[in-house]
């Protein structure tokens, strides 16, 4: 996943990238399981 935006003082456009958790994952995997069936 990312985020990116502008920092407030410098202007400079900042940007970051990071794998997801673990557990975070299976989370959004049960959600989406669970949106599917409904």
């Amino acid at each position: 996943q990312s985020l990116g935006f502008i920092h407030p003082t410098t202007k400079e456009y900042m940007h970051f990238e990071a794998p997801l958790p673990a557990d975070f994952k299976a989370a959004l995997n049960k959600w989406e399981n669970y949106i599917a069936v409904s």
